[in-house]
């Protein structure tokens, strides 16, 4: 596909082999039930499995009951009683199952077609314990997620080469994903792509110049307030203009000042794909990405708890002030060869459901595997694309209405689907697609 690069000095670009951002200027148990004279084998037997005790701890409670001492385990000091070999092989049948069943509700891992791994985490149910250990890139995304919500994954093996941008042409109008990958071959994984102008009343720093504008004297360390009413509307005209240079048009908006060292760029070739932001991880290295709490930029509303206001950034397209809330992600990973697509999407899509931005980050470099190998391409770098209703992420099929869905930020009620400013493709190698 390309690379990821930061946008600073034409350095961190994410390649097909990288990224780039070019800068513009151990699982808790429950106890076992002690066991009274009316219990029954067989709920003995459920009562023990429910409570994931292992074979160490069933063979320790036989050692036990053998020598006439206590167990070695608190685990096992629960039940001091003789089993027999089939008694304890029944047991682990039924621990198992179990855990099989635990497994199930938490983490899918499934082919989603050829040459492209499918997997899908949701957080374990109130009051039951992770399937995965502590510190495990599992429980990292588990940790992160809210009960509502559902991390997706799409892993393109060989994507990264055989993959591009998707989008409409000069002044064309936003599009859905599906009518935007009606061309692409069967297979093809999709995921929506950058930030573009959604409404007619978006406001952008197209024709403004600080120079002259006549909020330039306004002290602020960080360019809080400073030019917003001075902005102007993208009008009509300007709905679909995607933010930062991308591959299908060069009609774009203007990056954000107050952003510009935040966003990367997708490059296919030698050439940008799109730009996005922010850039979460790079080279192998988790990017520094403002405290909300300290950083107005990052923040959608303004003030003291209970006397809030919309912060006046929120009118520019472009802005990263969703950074602070919950929302449903998308996000695009390139390590080696392979190309990554995440979503974490809510349920309902209600408000305040999903993740933060600081979530979101550590979400993705677990679910890509990075491990904070600085400065190395081959360890994967990963770019934050459009969320909220933007959010899209499937296999095309052998029709536009044949796609298969795997997530959608679109919210209960929304009937049709949300048109995008553009679509990141990506195909799995050739050779992969053969041999599978």
């Amino acid at each position: 596909m390309t690379k990821l690069t930061e946008r600073r000095h034409k350095k961190n670009v994410i390649t097909s082999r990288g990224m780039t951002r070019k800068v513009g200027k151990g699982c808790a148990t429950a106890s076992p039930a002690q066991p009274s004279a009316s219990t029954t084998k067989l709920q003995l037997l459920q009562q023990m499995a429910d409570a994931s005790l292992n074979v160490e701890d069933l063979q320790n409670v036989q050692e036990a009951a053998d020598n006439h001492v206590q167990p070695k385990s608190q685990a096992s000091a629960r039940v001091v009683q003789r089993y027999s070999d089939k008694d304890i092989e029944k047991i682990t049948k039924m621990q198992a199952l179990i855990r099989r069943r635990n497994v199930q509700k938490q983490i899918r891992v499934q082919s989603e077609g050829k040459g492209i791994v499918g997997t899908r985490i949701k957080k374990p149910a109130e009051g039951t314990a992770s399937v995965a250990g502590q510190g495990s890139p599992l429980r990292t995304i588990q940790d992160n997620l809210d009960q509502s919500s559902v991390y997706n994954q799409m892993r393109v093996l060989g994507g990264a080469k055989m993959g591009g941008v998707v989008g409409p042409g000069e002044k064309e109008k936003p599009q859905p994903v599906a009518s935007l990958s009606a061309d692409l071959p069967e297979g093809t994984a999709v995921i929506n792509g950058g930030f573009f102008a959604h409404q007619s009343n978006m406001r952008s720093e197209e024709g403004w110049d600080p120079k002259t504008a006549q909020s330039s004297s306004i002290p602020d360390p960080v360019g809080a307030y400073y030019k917003h009413d001075e902005l102007k509307e993208v009008g009509q005209e300007g709905v679909g203009r995607p933010v930062g240079p991308t591959s299908t048009r060069s009609d774009h908006l203007p990056i954000p000042s107050e952003y510009q060292d935040y966003y990367g760029q997708l490059n296919v070739g030698a050439e940008v794909g799109l730009s996005s932001g922010p850039l979460l991880a790079l080279d192998g290295t988790a990017t520094d990405i403002p405290d909300p709490k300290k950083d107005d930029r990052f923040k959608y509303r303004l003030g003291p708890v209970g006397d809030q206001e919309e912060n006046p950034r929120n009118k520019q397209v472009g802005v990263m002030t969703h950074a602070e809330d919950r929302n449903a992600r998308a996000a695009i990973s390139v390590k080696g060869d392979d190309a990554i697509m995440h979503t974490v999407t809510p349920t309902a899509m209600r408000p305040n459901e999903g993740v933060t931005m600081e979530q979101w980050q550590q979400i993705t470099m677990a679910g890509a595997g990075i491990r904070q190998e600085g400065g190395n391409p081959a360890s994967g770098s990963t770019l934050n694309l459009d969320g909220g209703g933007s959010v899209y992420m499937g296999v095309t099929g052998e029709s536009p209405e044949e796609m298969r869905v795997i997530a959608k930020g679109q919210r209960l009620g929304e009937e049709k689907e949300r048109p995008v400013g553009n679509i990141i493709a990506s195909l799995p190698d050739a050779k992969v697609r053969e041999d599978e």
